[in-house]
């Protein structure tokens, strides 16, 4: 795979904390993969929105196969990482909001796309500066999940 992998949430941390504002501007979507399912789906959804930044948590054995492309001209990074293991995604965010503090952060899972009113002519960045404008404490948005309530069927 082409682009910015990295083999731990430290790693990504100390490489973002490094760039010192160096991530393009605007929002930034966090996709938390924990499998293959829809995945460069998942991730062109996104990026047609408008997220700038792409963040994949992935577990170290997911192929990676189609994820820059999907991505687009968003600026993609997969960090490798056990998504599976209880706790560890809590401590991820937690981990980005500290260096990415004053961004805007959409936390989803793969397979999962995330619609507001208007989304198929206004990026997300046009969504947070009308609702800024507009001093609005919440927005609308709701999350489309994939999958199946049996997957079996």
């Amino acid at each position: 795979m082409q682009g910015n992998v990295h083999q731990s949430i430290e790693a990504f941390t100390r490489a973002a904390g490094a760039l010192a504002g160096g991530l393009p501007g605007g929002p930034v979507a966090v996709i938390v993969a924990e499998d293959g399912c829809e995945l460069p789906g998942t991730l062109a959804h996104h990026a047609a929105r408008g997220f700038a930044v792409l963040i994949v948590l992935a577990p170290g054995e997911l192929g990676l196969e189609g994820l820059p492309e999907a991505a687009g001209r968003a600026a993609l990074h997969v960090v490798r990482h056990p998504v599976r293991r209880p706790g560890a995604v809590e401590a991820a965010i937690n981990a980005l909001i500290a260096v990415l503090s004053g961004r805007w952060l959409y936390v989803g899972y793969n397979a999962e796309y995330l619609f507001y009113p208007f989304c198929e002519q206004r990026s997300v960045g046009e969504m947070l500066t009308f609702h800024e404008g507009e001093r609005r404490s919440a927005m609308l948005a709701c999350t489309v999940d994939l999958y199946a309530e049996d997957l079996e069927a």
